[in-house]
């Protein structure tokens, strides 16, 4: 059996709220996807800029996948944007 291990995720708040709904806060625009991804990656402390070099969404989440480093994601509780 393997070892399950649990990480955190930071909260994402602008001007002290939490991005959500209920807050009002936009909804993610898609026209750009690729870029959405960086910046969540870039968000959660990874090395965006090997991945951000791909030039399909295939080859990109296949690096993103190999590239991802769950030490890397900053150890506190909210990030304000």
């Amino acid at each position: 059996m393997s070892h399950v291990s649990y990480g955190y995720i930071p909260i994402a708040t602008l001007h002290h709220k939490k991005l959500r709904k209920e807050n009002q806060s936009r909804s993610i625009a898609i026209s750009n996807i690729k870029d959405n991804l960086i910046a969540c990656l870039k968000f959660l402390g990874q090395n965006y800029q090997i991945i951000q070099k791909e030039n399909t969404l295939q080859k990109f989440w296949s690096t993103a996948i190999q590239s991802w480093d769950r030490s890397l994601i900053p150890k506190i509780k909210l990030i304000e944007i």
